[in-house]
């Protein structure tokens, strides 16, 4: 089964691009922090990950998400492959293919906005992983 979800914060803004057949592709960096135990003291060890959406849902976002939004994260695991121009050498990168979810944001005119369809996104993940309590992510994430 090639299936993940998970939580995390945008470290850039998004990048939107468009295919000759005009489907338009979303770049996403998404930064997602685990904690670890570091001698007596819980440290964050951030995780970054690459996410691409494609569609309308990758126009909407965008349009509408920033560098520091929280959102949720549903897809698959792909492999690129390709030769580096400049040296050569065969290169590897995994990313995530899938949906973003808009996790309790504010506009930037600062009206409270709803999650777009999908809504209740880290109530599911919980439920799945956590035993049902949603814990806040820690704000914590370098970028």
């Amino acid at each position: 089964m090639n299936n993940c979800s998970f939580i995390g914060n945008l470290t850039r803004d998004v990048q939107l691009r468009y295919t000759q057949s005009g489907t338009a592709i979303a770049d996403i960096g998404v930064a997602v922090n685990n904690r670890e135990k570091d001698g007596d003291e819980w440290v964050n060890k951030p995780c970054f990950l690459d996410v691409t959406v494609f569609g309308k849902r990758a126009e909407w976002i965008a349009s509408n998400l920033q560098k520091g939004e929280k959102v949720g994260v549903t897809g698959r695991l792909v492999m690129d492959q390709w030769t580096d121009k400049n040296t050569g050498q065969n290169r590897i990168k995994h990313k995530v293919v899938g949906e973003i979810h808009l996790i309790g944001s504010r506009s930037r005119d600062g009206i409270d906005r709803q999650p777009q369809q999908g809504g209740g996104f880290a109530e599911r993940v919980a439920n799945t992983f956590g035993g049902g309590q949603v814990q806040e992510a820690d704000e914590h994430v370098p970028f």
